[in-house]
């Protein structure tokens, strides 16, 4: 709608101002991006060529190396409870559920899902609310390309994108459900 395309349009500009090099471009150059796109009712598109993907496991253990190679330590299979402070704001330490303390001077929150969760004990807002989302991966198609971009569809709840040599159709509820971790 020309509502969304001026909102999208305010939101580039503002990402533009946070470094972001976000270019809106025409319903033709969505169409040469990715191919399969039907674009006859598209108004605009936004696209940042530098933009990407990452497989999050890839990207974790990425990290989890160059923090052990920069002298971090690793422990696996504990779940942190709470963060501590030292009483001036500082963190002082984790407290994991098999009763250990274990001090620190920086906590990374890498909870995914419960992140908000964990943020939360130490009165830490973290933005971030899980939601019920559905995806479903195609075959293989030969005729896409791992290159193309993410096209994300509003107005339908949706986005496309290439994976596992097919595509990926992400769909969302208009008012989707908040999940709760337990």
């Amino acid at each position: 709608s020309r509502d969304r395309l001026e909102e999208f349009r305010r939101v580039a500009a503002f990402n533009r101002k946070c470094g972001v090099d976000v270019h809106e471009i025409s319903a033709a150059e969505v169409g040469s991006l990715f191919p399969l796109a039907k674009v006859d009712d598209v108004l605009a598109g936004f696209y940042v060529q530098d933009d990407g993907r990452v497989n999050p496991v890839d990207a974790t253990m990425a990290l989890a190396k160059g923090a052990r190679l920069n002298g971090a330590s690793l422990i696996e299979g504990v779940t942190v409870k709470r963060v501590h402070e030292d009483g001036k704001g500082k963190v002082a330490g984790v407290e994991t559920d098999q009763g250990y303390f274990v001090r620190c001077e920086y906590v990374v929150n890498c909870a995914g899902l419960w992140a908000r969760q964990l943020g939360a004990t130490s009165g830490v807002c973290v933005p971030n609310q899980a939601a019920e989302h559905y995806y479903l991966i195609t075959d293989t198609m030969p005729e896409v390309d791992p290159n193309w971009p993410v096209v994300e569809d509003p107005e339908s709840f949706a986005y496309i994108r290439p994976e596992a040599g097919g595509l990926m159709v992400g769909l969302f509820e208009g008012q989707g459900a908040a999940w709760e971790p337990g």
